[in-house]
């Protein structure tokens, strides 16, 4: 099964090559990260809160770089990678530049998370 998704995952992208290498803002950045966590709830996909983090909220992002968003939502406590494959097949239906990050609520809050610590220190919460 994890198989299939994953080819289904890569041609998918592949036809979202087009995106990649172009530069964005992060107001345009945000905006993606926005349209994701509105396209999850389209999904039943529950959560608790939806950040962007990393290069594009910092301004250090280049033509490479993708829009790291993490998504706080308790079914990662449990069945993490079916939720993990379920994140990275629905940022498809956005923008394949996203690169989703689950976490749960417990280890979301925990400060022994470098991650997580970063994320709520310096990422952006858009959901």
């Amino acid at each position: 099964m994890h198989q299939r998704i994953r080819r289904q995952t890569i041609e998918r992208d592949e036809k979202n090559l087009p995106r990649l290498g172009k530069i964005i803002c992060p107001k345009k950045a945000k905006l993606i990260a926005k349209q994701y966590a509105k396209k999850l709830k389209e999904n039943n996909f529950s959560f608790f809160a939806v950040y962007i983090f990393g290069s594009q909220i910092k301004g250090k992002s280049d033509k490479w770089s993708d829009i790291d968003v993490a998504v706080v939502s308790d079914k990662f406590r449990r069945n993490y990678d079916k939720n993990r494959f379920k994140l990275w097949d629905i940022r498809l239906e956005v923008d394949s530049r996203i690169e989703p990050h689950g976490f749960s609520v417990k280890d979301f809050k925990d400060d022994a998370n470098p991650v997580a610590y970063e994320i709520r220190k310096t990422g952006v919460k858009v959901a």
